[in-house]
């Protein structure tokens, strides 16, 4: 009896599987595809740090010196920099992650057989970068000491590499997973709380009524939208409230710009999940969907892994995923303190995805009105 009825039950779903075909595809094909392209995309070795130059001495031995820096494969000259103010510009806009100050009187030092001064000044809000940084710096030095080493018959100190970590100067690795943490925390909850709306009404028969209602779908799209914005402003207030006063990682930003900001990613994130409800046709699959869109923002949007080391075309993937923009954001408000117009770079992206999501979405529930 056990046996006869397990097959009827086996049975029973193989058909159904069979009658949704979709839902199969998806979670045959998802796995397959993710598995393909974040195999290839993650590499826990950090290379191509994006390195500014401050060149004070601008004579073949800075030009060399500079070249070596990037032969190691760990830097990749992002340009020269007139000052030390603007390289600190660059580190906290986060167009670079390193700077390299050489000093004026390079040359005459190491004719005077003394080490020349390098600084290094490090971004340290990713503890793991600034460590390898550090390291490839220092190796340099000492590579380069043996260098003249060689050359001289003696062991004189070529270079004096001295790192300096900026933002985060004890290495926590807190300031760095924290931020990008609570900002996958706030995708997570607004995507599902939006993802099976639509799906939902279609399963309870419920959709059909909103479909004769003299209400557009900007409207129905927006009522659907706002209530959820609501209930993730309060998951943000909690996100942040722990992230300050359980991980002590303090916000060096303003809390108004924090705060628009947030906004602004949760409409963006909100409207991701109405898009996943107007394709899905079942509840399964706008799980599956879910799913589809936020492993992408686990491992490819820099919260995990450096973006920088990622191979070209999955870099450029990169910049189609929100949460992308909005980690960086969160890291150089909390940890740089960066300002409005430094961010600016980041926001225009993220309100661009937003509106255009939202637009998409308001042409695909007009068609189900239609």
């Amino acid at each position: 009896m056990l046996a006869r009825g397990l097959g009827a039950v086996v049975y029973k779903e193989l058909r159904q599987v069979r009658r949704d075909p979709a839902t199969l595809v998806l979670a045959l094909l998802i796995p397959a595809v993710q598995l393909m392209i974040f195999g290839y995309a993650i590499d826990t070795e950090i290379r191509d740090i994006p390195t500014v130059v401050v060149d004070q001495a601008r004579t073949q031995t800075s030009r060399e010196l500079a070249r070596r820096l990037e032969a190691t494969g760990t830097f990749r000259f992002a340009g020269e920099v007139s000052g030390r103010d603007e390289a600190l510009e660059q580190l906290r806009r986060g167009d670079a992650r390193v700077a390299v100050v050489i000093p004026h009187d390079l040359d005459q030092r190491r004719l005077d057989g003394q080490p020349a001064p390098v600084q290094v000044l490090i971004d340290g809000s990713d503890a793991n970068l600034a460590q390898q940084a550090q390291a490839a710096a220092v190796g340099l030095g000492l590579a380069e000491t043996r260098r003249r080493a060689v050359a001289s018959g003696g062991l004189p100190l070529a270079y004096d590499i001295r790192p300096r970590y900026l933002y985060n100067p004890d290495g926590s690795s807190d300031r760095f997973f924290v931020p990008g943490l609570a900002g996958i925390i706030l995708q997570l909850v607004t995507m599902v709380l939006t993802a099976f709306s639509i799906v939902r009404e279609r399963e309870r028969g419920t959709l059909e009524q909103l479909m004769v209602t003299p209400v557009s779908g900007l409207a129905v799209t927006l009522g659907k939208i706002l209530p959820a914005v609501l209930i993730g402003a309060g998951e943000t207030v909690l996100v942040m409230l722990a992230m300050v006063h359980v991980f002590d990682v303090p916000i060096a930003g303003s809390l108004t710009l924090l705060a628009w900001v947030t906004l602004l990613f949760l409409f963006t994130s909100l409207a991701l999940g109405m898009l996943i409800s107007t394709i899905a046709r079942t509840q399964l699959q706008a799980m599956l969907l879910t799913m589809l869109v936020l492993l992408p923002s686990v491992l490819l949007s820099g919260f995990m892994f450096p973006r920088a080391t990622m191979p070209p075309g999955i870099h450029e993937l990169t910049y189609a995923i929100p949460a992308t923009y909005f980690i960086e954001i969160l890291r150089g408000l909390v940890v740089r303190g960066a300002s409005g117009p430094e961010l600016m770079q980041h926001i225009l992206p993220l309100a661009g995805i937003g509106l255009f999501l939202s637009l998409v979405v308001a042409i695909r529930f007009r068609k189900y009105t239609e």
